[in-house]
This record gives structure tokens, C-alpha cells and sequence, in this order.
């Protein structure tokens, strides 16, 4: 996996949803919010759950796309 830096994370043109388990040990909620930020067109979505909270919080997420 390449790495992408916040200033290239600012180039991104595309409506963008970062997803966040709460209790993730992994990926910390702050660095969330801070890509959130850098990317133009961004929503953040907390959910409870930790790492993989794609599978965690299910239903959840499918009430939010919805």
C-alpha cells in the first residue's frame, strides 16, 4: 500500500466517507478527524465497534447509506 500525505489527501475531487470505529486501537478517532479534514468533500461516520467495524456495526452503517 502506498502512503499518501495530507497535502495530497487535499487533491482528492470526490465526495469521500470516513468511517470510524470507536474503539478502534488501530486507527485512533483523532487521525480520523484529521483526514476527515485534509480531504475537500468528506463526512466522518463514528460507529461503535472497534478495527473492523464494517462487520461490527452492520445494521448501523446500512441505516446511514441508506
Amino acid at each position: 500500500m502506498k502512503s499518501i500525505t495530507l497535502q495530497k489527501l487535499s487533491e482528492i475531487r470526490c465526495p469521500t466517507l470516513v468511517v470510524q470505529g470507536i474503539k478502534d486501537k488501530t486507527n485512533l478517532p483523532e487521525m480520523s478527524e484529521v483526514l476527515a479534514r485534509s480531504v475537500n468533500i468528506s463526512k466522518l461516520v463514528v460507529f461503535p465497534g472497534g478495527h473492523v467495524v464494517q462487520k461490527e456495526s452492520c445494521q448501523k452503517r446500512l441505516d446511514t447509506h441508506s
